[in-house]
């Protein structure tokens, strides 16, 4: 199986540039999406709920701040950055109303569209991008002209550019500079769920440990010491 990896390029910024984006969240990856989208000439909007700690935050950082139901109506292109527990919930009140078509929506994780949790109309776009690192680092590397690669893939293209507006969202956070890689939507929650959970959580590491614990128990209770004589010697005697 080839794999596809797209750079810089391959993008073109004016893509994005001649569209609005909202950015739902402002936790570490909305921050860093949010900040780096403006600083490439794209026209952002903040969606926050009324009486988030976010919001005074977004706007120190000169970002314009609407309720979430009003950034998704206004934008053309609209990037959900939110925990999982809190994407249905927030997809059904503030997003589906507003999901017109010719719209698209992207997502930073496949996990509520894979499973059904949200329903997304064929008619607007579908697509996932997923930096493989987090938004601290996301905006550091941005700033020092560098990127962090990130995953690309598209759920629904009803309008035949999904990938190419998809990669111009992405080149506009500094993921080009170093790779996008596309993968298959339905490879992609799998791929998410592996390095959140798996390696970024500690999981491998806390196999490492559990494994070496369990060996070194084994170990130290075994009914043999140094001490002991073989058993050559116990029958020589």
């Amino acid at each position: 199986m080839s794999i596809r990896v797209y750079y810089d390029n391959d993008a073109e910024l004016s893509f994005i540039r001649s569209r609005r984006i909202a950015v739902i969240g402002f936790g570490e990856q909305g921050q860093a999406h949010a900040l780096s989208l403006r600083d490439s000439g794209v026209e952002v909007t903040v969606g926050l709920r009324p009486g988030s700690p976010s919001r005074s935050r977004a706007q120190d950082c000169g970002l314009d701040v609407r309720d979430p139901a009003v950034a998704a109506a206004w934008a053309d292109v609209i990037m959900v950055l939110v925990p999982d527990v809190a994407h249905r919930a927030l997809h059904a009140q503030s997003i589906a109303p507003h999901l017109t078509p010719g719209k698209m929506l992207l997502i930073g994780n496949t996990l509520a569209a894979r499973y059904g949790l949200i329903k997304v109309p064929p008619q607007v776009t579908l697509a996932l991008i997923a930096p493989n690192g987090p938004g601290n680092l996301v905006r550091e590397q941005y700033l020092a002209g560098g990127g962090v690669p990130c995953l690309v893939s598209i759920g629904h293209n009803p309008t035949g550019d999904g990938l190419a507006l998809a990669l111009s969202y992405a080149k506009a956070i500094g993921a080009t500079r170093s790779g996008v890689v596309e993968v298959d939507f339905r490879d992609a929650i799998m791929i998410g769920l592996y390095g959140e959970r798996v390696q970024a959580a500690g999981g491998t590491a806390a196999l490492v440990r559990s494994k070496f614990a369990l060996l070194n128990h084994t170990a130290a209770s075994a009914d043999w010491t140094c001490d002991r004589k073989p058993p050559g010697d116990q029958i020589r005697q």
